[in-house]
């Protein structure tokens, strides 16, 4: 039962692999859910009363992450940063264009700092 759960949850292909709903009405989690339930029941004594709604899994509250958007932004903008270096790089620059660049560079650098 358990493997079967697994195998739902790690199929390669997304169109044919469980949802969350799927996995959590499976035989496994409908065990743990119920020895849950019947653990929390043992702690406070039985006292539900009639009013015991069966047991359904809950949606967690989402999260925002603030600053996320901006970090991944910023980390996109860096990796093009950096493929754009490694392709100047692979161009195999004389030393004299080496040169230009890296004063270009400083001074674009300088412009930047001086302008914030």
């Amino acid at each position: 039962s358990f493997y079967d759960m697994l195998e739902g949850a790690l199929s390669y292909k997304h169109k044919i692999r469980s949802t969350a709903g799927q996995l959590m009405s499976g035989e496994f989690a409908q065990f743990h859910i119920q020895h849950e339930d019947n653990a929390t029941e043992a702690v406070s004594g039985g006292t539900s009363g009639a009013q015991e709604q069966p047991s359904t899994p809950s949606r967690t509250k989402s999260v925002l992450l603030e600053g996320s958007v901006g970090r991944h932004s910023a980390y996109l903008g860096y990796q093009k940063f950096e493929r754009s270096v490694t392709t100047v790089l692979a161009t195999m620059l004389t030393k004299e264009h080496a040169r230009r660049l890296v004063t270009l560079l400083e001074e674009e650098s300088k412009k930047e700092s001086s302008t914030e």
